[in-house]
């Protein structure tokens, strides 16, 4: 058997998507531990967690029309793999972070696991009209709704077909969105995510499918579009147009990041620092706020509560309830949790991607 071609498991790497994935969680992490959360009025978190959902939408369409749309393929062999390698890839610390909840008693989890469990976060706070620590979850639920769905269509039907669902999608999603705008977490269910993600998408058939040319022609339109919306939604005001808008400008970042940007940009993205962030950024983005549940679950529900050890020791509380101290603490025990999971659970996982190639290998 010849020996395996470790592209055949992995996309081609993009590395001013780090970056920008380290922007994204960044903005994210910035929302949940500061009080300056919004731009121009729209949640600074929400900007991060839309970029992830575009850039999840490209990069697995661009997995399964590079591997899995050929008429010669294996679509049974390859979906079983792709499954696998998204399971190998978020399974394991979303788990293992479930575990720790459950373990140290976090409000809803014991009564509520199966949602959880499920990838059902999202419709349970739909239903329950719930928030507690792990809120953030219904981002992961959205996307293994989509990762399961998604490749049943870009597989199965042609190419121009999966154009054509993509732009249907990015314009039904804005519609459920301002229909269902009353209702407490409709914005969380899947079907309000899916112009994003379907920007994405069509991205990916852009980048396999059209002339270089052609595509930037069509990418730059799309974000003279999307800016041009973004402003109407402000103008009119017309509030329920300006996540498609943003999505469409994302677009347009993503589809530059692809092939670098030049000058200072570029040097950002591709700078140590951010590349790294990105690298670790899912981990970052699962762990932020359990940091925030285990200092909080230390100071108040510990076997020895912090404040009681604080206050023998002669520390006020004016000094650990402190917002300063809260974001120092969240952001170390965070980079401390990402590190021991990097290394000693998502790594190992990941060093077995190998085994699970997307297309059969060639004997002989």
């Amino acid at each position: 058997m010849k020996p395996i071609d470790k592209e055949l498991a992995c996309p081609l790497y993009m590395p001013q998507l780090d970056g920008l994935r380290a922007v994204a969680v960044a903005a994210v992490v910035w929302f949940h531990y500061t009080d300056f959360q919004y731009i121009c009025g729209v949640p600074v978190g929400t900007l991060g967690v839309q970029l992830f959902f575009v850039l999840s939408g490209f990069l697995i369409t661009g997995i399964l029309l590079r591997y899995g749309s050929g008429r010669a393929t294996d679509k049974l062999y390859f979906l079983r793999n792709f499954y696998i390698l998204r399971a190998l890839r978020l399974c394991p610390l979303f788990y293992s972070t479930l575990a720790l909840l459950i373990i140290l008693n976090a409000p809803t989890y014991r009564e509520y696991i199966f949602w959880h469990v499920l990838y059902l976060s999202n419709v349970f706070q739909f239903l329950f009209k719930v928030d507690t620590y792990g809120t953030h979850f219904w981002t992961l639920a959205v996307e293994e709704q989509f990762y399961l769905c998604w490749p049943l269509i870009v597989l199965f039907l042609r190419p121009r077909q999966v154009v054509y669902i993509c732009v249907t999608l990015i314009v039904a999603a804005p519609v459920f969105r301002y229909v269902f705008r009353d209702i407490e977490y409709a914005n969380r269910l899947l079907p309000a995510a899916l112009d994003f993600l379907a920007a994405g998408a069509l991205l990916a058939c852009f980048h396999l499918r059209l002339p270089v040319s052609t595509a930037n022609w069509v990418v730059d339109l799309l974000a003279i579009f999307g800016v041009f919306g973004a402003a109407a939604g402000l103008v009119l005001p017309a509030l329920f147009l300006i996540p498609t808008s943003v999505c469409l400008i994302f677009t347009w970042i993503i589809w530059r990041a692809r092939v670098g940007f030049s000058g200072a940009i570029g040097s950002a993205l591709m700078s140590p620092p951010l590349v790294g962030i990105g690298r670790v950024s899912y981990g970052i983005y699962v762990l932020h706020p359990i940091a925030i549940f285990l200092w909080h679950w230390f100071l108040f529900t510990a076997p020895v509560p912090g404040y009681r050890i604080f206050a023998r020791i002669g520390i006020p509380k004016s000094v650990y309830e402190n917002p300063i101290t809260e974001i120092s603490v969240g952001l170390t025990l965070t980079a401390f949790m990402v590190t021991i999971s990097w290394h000693f659970l998502e790594s190992p996982c990941n060093e077995l991607k190998h085994r699970f190639p997307y297309t059969r290998l060639k004997t002989g």
